[in-house]
């Protein structure tokens, strides 16, 4: 193999590499994700990560907890839209705070 191509292909890979500061925001997403769904009730909780962040199925839940397909269903639609609710809710605090800094000139 010439050594260019074995060049192209590590400048490729660094491409397709996140930069370090897109990967700290994702990390920061992802412990925001994660406090949003503990601060979910302990069940609904429970679910939604069993289901969204580890993969199980909705009849491998249901089995696990001992309830219904259909608890577990409802569980999991209601648990994502209080998340996502609550992840808007904090955008629009962010964007809200960043609006009256820029207006205040920056603190400075």
């Amino acid at each position: 193999v010439p050594i260019e191509a074995i060049a192209e292909i590590d400048a490729y890979r660094d491409d397709i590499r996140p930069s370090p500061e897109r990967e700290a925001s994702s990390r920061l997403d992802y412990r925001r994700l994660l406090a949003l769904i503990d601060a979910l009730p302990e069940r609904r909780g429970r679910i939604v990560r069993m289901r969204k962040l580890e993969g199980y199925s909705q009849r491998e839940i249901a089995a696990a907890l001992g309830v219904s397909e259909s608890i577990v269903e409802n569980e999991i639609h209601q648990g994502v839209q209080a998340v996502q609710r609550a992840w808007r809710d904090g955008e629009a605090v962010s964007a809200a705070r960043l609006a009256a800094f820029e207006v205040g000139g920056g603190g400075a």
